[in-house]
């Protein structure tokens, strides 16, 4: 196996992502010193505020695949350690059809290549080899992601509760006085499509 870590990493994931959330919106208020700097215009912020929330989501989705992917990889290495002779094809193909999604080949070899190994020496793995493994791993999906799905929630009402975001917005209140932010959908960011 090497060098290569399969540690989960999903809870600091999905910190960072809430974090850089939270520096966002700080930086839509204030400039780097420190000085208020809220745009006037309701638009502007409103852009401003769907940007960082689409950055917030796009970093939570690759955390959520990076998981699923350490998962799955896992489980394939536990099954050569096992004696299974799983090669860089056997495990892309094992992706595709339990994740339904490709893998980065490099990370694959890394992990699964064998020094020396040639096409004449190939894997006599096939498919139905899998079979069994893959509707185990099927079977295990549904709680990973439950377990994930809980992970990003819990993730999101944190970051809904903490005091930084609570002093982003009475910041963003202070300057606009007598302007209701509640039109700003900042308030609920990720209770709706958005996984932040």
């Amino acid at each position: 196996m090497g060098t290569v870590t399969l540690q989960s990493h999903l809870e600091t994931d999905l910190r960072t992502a809430y974090e850089r959330l939270t520096s966002d919106f700080v930086r839509i208020g204030r400039t780097p010193d420190g000085a208020p700097c809220l745009p006037q215009d309701d638009e502007l912020v409103q852009k401003l505020v769907q940007r960082a929330a689409a950055r917030c989501g796009a970093s939570v989705g690759a955390a959520v695949k990076r998981e699923k992917r350490a998962w799955l990889l896992t489980a394939l290495v536990d099954a050569r350690n096992a004696g299974l002779d799983v090669t860089p094809t056997v495990a892309k193909g094992t992706a595709q059809r339990v994740l339904g999604r490709r893998l980065d080949e490099r990370f694959v070899a890394k992990l699964f290549a064998t020094p020396g190994r040639t096409a004449a020496t190939k894997t006599s793995v096939q498919a139905a080899d899998l079979a069994l493994i893959e509707q185990r791993l099927q079977q295990e999906l549904v709680p990973l992601l439950a377990r994930v799905d809980a992970a990003k929630g819990a993730a999101h009402g944190r970051w809904y509760a903490s005091s930084e975001r609570l002093q982003v917005l009475a910041d963003w209140r202070e300057q606009r006085i007598g302007v209701s932010l509640q039109e700003y959908r900042f308030e609920r960011v990720g209770s709706e499509t958005r996984p932040c």
